[in-house]
């Protein structure tokens, strides 16, 4: 609500200002906003999608003919209705606009809605964007006027919501609401009483919400206060199977909404099988107290999240918590045998705080004394928070291609500086080892740990070039400077 009053006092005081002097130029059919406009062209526009990127993101470059193509998509579509703005804001430059929205990894894009943000968490191509965008657009749920329109929505989808009652309702406004908020859950409402007859309503005058799914129980009626979060927490309990099979839906319930889940990562083997066995067996105990999930280590999602995690196939089957709430995916592991009394007692055990978290590694190198220090995840702790040392972190992913082509001017600064005393430039690959206490989401990463405060590291949010590498330290740097390079102009 904060976001939505901040956009409409902002495009309402400059509208009242009369001021169009800073309307925003157009790239590519792409609207380019700045942190004056920014509130004004939001407001102005029902339906507008914008991407935040910063200058040095290469993953923003490379996603900008994406957009650009479905920005032409939405601006010369034959629909009328799918003519919607595409804008783009440089974060850095707006910083003020990227912290109101949480903005915080690149690139992010933002559909507004009547000044209402939803993020975008699908993939980075024009259709998938596109087809997103349409649906933001179009009413979230359709009228459904027969009793065998009904039947059909509900056989042609996994998972079907109907409203049961008179649209233009404050519980109708609050079913809307709730629906907008789902993008692999199809929704329906009637008002029509043979409908009702069908599936059981026994007073149609008063209003009901029905979940029909393909599995388990096949049919969930909801049964609590007509609001958005209550609505939205039941659609949420009963979209899924107790134990989800881990793929795109299941990924972006978890880690979009930022839920805990049991993982059991297992393949079809004799303990696999068994693995399955014990958490089938366990499921009735732990549902509606925390996610479970299920997966192969050995492709698709499942692949990507084991390798993510530090789970190989060797470890298989191996039961984790993991927890993506609290600014980092907490991760905490079972150490006993998998049973179905184990899985329960490691539940309660997470559920009390009495587990540790588990870290990543690789194994330190044996000679670790080149001008950049190799970081992993066991020194962490005893190389960076050195407080006799400042240091200088270059977090990276071995497949980024911007990491590989800054990691070359780093060690060339790196090369320059290794006569400063009490300075240390190093290097960590986050896709192999954790930072305890750190999640790095972009590629490359920089922070500075000074001996002024180590758990509060400074951000390099320059061009990534040497000289403004080289100018961050200098300004940052606790301990004493000498120019290591005198006679360099």
């Amino acid at each position: 609500m904060a976001k939505v009053t901040w956009l409409i006092l902002l495009g309402m005081v400059v509208l009242c200002a009369g001021g169009k002097a800073d309307d925003p130029v157009e790239e590519d059919d792409v609207l380019v906003l700045t942190a004056s406009n920014f509130g004004r062209v939001v407001h102005q526009n029902e339906f507008i999608l914008v991407h935040f990127y910063t200058p040095w993101c290469g993953e923003c470059k490379n996603f900008a003919g994406e957009f650009s193509r479905t920005a032409r998509l939405l601006k010369h579509g034959k629909n009328k209705n799918h003519k919607i703005p595409l804008a783009k804001v440089n974060a850095e430059t707006a910083k003020n606009v990227a912290t109101e929205f949480g903005v915080n990894s690149y690139p992010t894009l933002i559909m507004f809605v009547n000044g209402h943000p939803w993020t975008y968490d699908g993939n980075l191509t024009h259709h998938d964007l596109h087809e997103w965008v349409k649906k933001k657009v179009l009413p979230p749920s359709v009228e459904v006027q027969s009793p065998q329109a009904a039947a059909d929505l509900i056989a042609g989808n996994d998972v079907v919501v109907i409203y049961f009652g008179h649209p233009y309702t404050p519980e109708f406004d609050a079913y809307i609401a709730a629906a907008r908020e789902f993008e692999d859950v199809h929704f329906g409402h009637t008002a029509h009483p043979g409908i009702a007859s069908q599936y059981s309503i026994s007073d149609p005058s008063t209003p009901k919400i029905v979940l029909f799914k393909k599995f388990e129980e096949g049919r969930a009626d909801f049964d609590g206060k007509f609001t958005l979060e209550e609505i939205k927490m039941f659609i949420e309990v009963n979209e899924f199977p107790q134990v989800m099979i881990f793929d795109s839906k299941a990924a972006r319930k978890i880690f979009s909404g930022s839920h805990p889940c049991l993982f059991l990562f297992h393949e079809d083997d004799e303990k696999g099988r068994a693995a399955v066995d014990s958490l089938t067996e366990a499921v009735e105990a732990l549902s509606g107290h925390i996610l479970i999930a299920r997966s192969s280590v050995r492709e698709g999602y499942g692949q990507r999240l084991a390798e993510h995690v530090g789970i190989t196939e060797k470890d298989v089957p191996v039961v984790m918590i993991i927890d993506p709430g609290h600014g980092q995916q907490l991760k905490y592991l079972l150490e006993r045998e998998i049973n179905t009394e184990s899985i329960l007692q490691f539940y309660e055990d997470w559920a009390n705080k009495r587990l540790t978290e588990v870290y990543k590694s690789e194994d330190p190198p044996l000679i670790n004394d080149g001008p950049v220090k190799i970081v992993v995840g066991h020194t962490f702790h005893d190389i960076v928070f050195d407080q006799s040392k400042d240091v200088l972190v270059f977090f990276y992913a071995p497949w980024s291609t911007e990491s590989k082509e800054y990691l070359q001017i780093y060690e060339t600064i790196a090369n320059k500086m290794k006569r400063v005393p009490n300075l240390v430039l190093a290097k960590m690959n986050s896709i192999a080892n954790d930072a305890e206490g750190f999640h790095i989401a972009i590629f490359p990463t920089i922070k500075f740990f000074t001996t002024k405060d180590k758990n509060s590291p400074i951000d390099f949010r320059g061009e990534r070039n040497e000289i403004e590498l080289t100018k961050f330290i200098r300004e940052h740097l606790t301990v004493s400077w000498f120019d290591p390079n005198p006679n360099q102009k």
